[in-house]
């Protein structure tokens, strides 16, 4: 049990969890979202060819450019009128994720030195999370969400993935859960919110819950010192 104030987040799926584990949604309410969030994911996915590509980028990188690039390549040579390709994910300021249609990614792979990206890694998962391709699954999660209750009247402040922030406003809730599907997320914004602290102030205790240590990794880039204080529970 949590006695004291806490702060929480979660990655994606996870900010439904920390929402749970807050006190902002019922466990109940949590496996209708999650419900409606599977399927209406699944079915996006299976519309188009997508995914996600993980890379390191440098103050030199040229994201946008790349991006753009492969969005008119994918016009021109593959005949997609209406490419996807957008940052899915800010992890940390030097790792980001793009995602889209594969045409795109694999244009963004090939040609990856020119923009001055490293480490282009395609992700194992169906499709382009976190993008407009994910249109349709967002439709789907308003229509559950209306009729779901949550409150932010609780000691615990969840941040939310697409605004990197925390919100007192109910309908606010209900929003990020929905629209985080089809923009990104932003991890990094919302750990420097959680950390972010005058010199000399104390870091508080971290702890990841869940399976692997990822996001404990992922803090360790964004701020050594607040990684001190970290502990792992295995589930």
């Amino acid at each position: 049990i949590l006695e004291g104030p806490t702060c929480m987040a979660g990655y994606s799926l996870g900010e439904i969890t920390a929402c749970v584990c807050a006190g902002v949604l019922s466990f109940t309410d949590a496996l209708t979202l999650l419900n409606t969030r599977a399927y209406s994911m699944q079915e996006a996915s299976e519309e188009v060819g997508s995914g996600m590509l993980t890379m390191t980028i440098s103050h030199q990188s040229k994201l946008g450019l790349a991006k753009e690039a492969a969005m008119k390549f994918c016009k021109s040579e593959c005949g997609i009128l209406n490419p996807v390709v957008q940052t899915a994910s800010y992890l940390t300021p030097y790792h980001k994720v793009v995602a889209g249609h594969n045409e795109a990614l694999d244009f963004i792979s090939d040609t990856s030195q020119q923009f001055g990206l490293k480490g282009c890694k395609r992700l194992p998962v169906s499709g382009a999370f976190h993008t407009m391709l994910m249109d349709s699954a967002r439709k789907e999660m308003y229509s559950t969400i209306k009729n779901i209750d949550v409150t932010t009247k609780t000691k615990h402040r969840v941040y939310y993935n697409v605004t990197g922030k925390t919100t007192s406003q109910e309908n606010f809730v209900k929003k990020n859960l929905c629209e985080q599907l089809v923009h990104p997320i932003k991890w990094e914004q919302a750990m420097q919110s959680i950390y972010g602290r005058p010199l000399g102030e104390e870091f508080p205790q971290t702890y990841e819950v869940g399976p692997g240590g990822q996001l404990g990794y992922i803090l360790r880039l964004i701020n050594k010192k607040a990684y001190s204080n970290y502990r792992r529970i295995e589930v």
